[in-house]
């Protein structure tokens, strides 16, 4: 269950990629939740970024840019 006022706005298995952008949003002095999970058995984590309701435009636009600059390096 995600903390009333919280919005979901990003999960991946890839953790390097969580970090980016959790350093990012910290950044931007956008408060963050990150929790993980798992299936039980399973080596893969689950990564889960939650910001508040009122920052999820700002959220999302520094997630788009991170995954420009990321293709960009390809």
């Amino acid at each position: 269950m995600i903390e009333k006022g919280y919005t979901s706005i990003y999960t991946t298995y890839d953790k390097n990629s969580a970090v980016s952008l959790i350093s990012a949003l910290s950044a931007n002095e956008i408060k963050i939740m990150y929790r993980t999970s798992t299936e039980t058995g399973s080596d893969d984590v689950l990564h889960e970024i939650c910001v508040k309701e009122e920052d999820v435009n700002q959220s999302h636009n520094i997630l788009f840019d991170l995954k420009i600059i990321d293709q960009e390096k390809l």
